[in-house]
């Protein structure tokens, strides 16, 4: 019995080994600098980059119409995307989750449509009319923007040249939503 067990672990242990092992994966420095001021001068116009895309969807959104509503969203939901995709040069390749950043925030977005189509439908699928599109859309940016947010706090940690309490005061009264 005692052997059963030991083998167990032994095989376990060589499955959890095989899980983490990140040696086949190529990996690579950073392409931002952290320390380096200038590397986190695109995050200081962050805020207002946003207002400018967010402005822009409105032109979509305020027409009432469901599917310019939707493209609306997709726009914001695709400029948060390049955004982050920029924060996420901050760090090594296959930082998140072993995927390349593209292929984890692309897994990321399609996680929170999919939460947030069950959230929203909870009588079954087509059941809550056409405004749900629209909705899931909102609730996936602001997702995005918690993301993005947190990055920015953490990275803010390794600079004390960047004020994130600053630049978290922006961003939260340049949030049209």
């Amino acid at each position: 019995m005692y052997g059963k067990v030991i083998d167990y672990r032994k095989r376990r242990n060589e499955k959890q080994k095989k899980i983490i092992d990140t040696s086949n994966v190529e990996t690579q420095e950073a392409k931002r600098d952290v320390f380096d001021i200038s590397n986190l001068k695109f995050i200081e116009s962050l805020p207002e980059e946003r207002d400018l895309a967010y402005k822009n969807a409105h032109k979509k959104w305020d027409t009432g119409v469901t599917s310019l509503m939707r493209e609306g969203n997709y726009d914001v939901i695709e400029f948060l995307k390049v955004e982050w995709l920029k924060l996420s040069e901050f760090y090594t390749s296959h930082n998140f989750e072993g995927k390349s950043s593209e292929e984890y925030i692309d897994d990321y977005i399609k996680k929170r449509f999919a939460f947030h189509w069950a959230k929203h439908m909870p009588n079954g699928k087509f059941q809550s009319g056409t405004i749900v599109y629209v909705t899931v859309g909102s609730d996936v940016i602001a997702d995005m923007e918690i993301l993005i947010d947190e990055m920015v706090g953490t990275l803010s940690f390794y600079n004390d040249d960047f004020n994130y309490l600053e630049w978290k005061k922006r961003w939260i009264v340049n949030n049209p939503s």
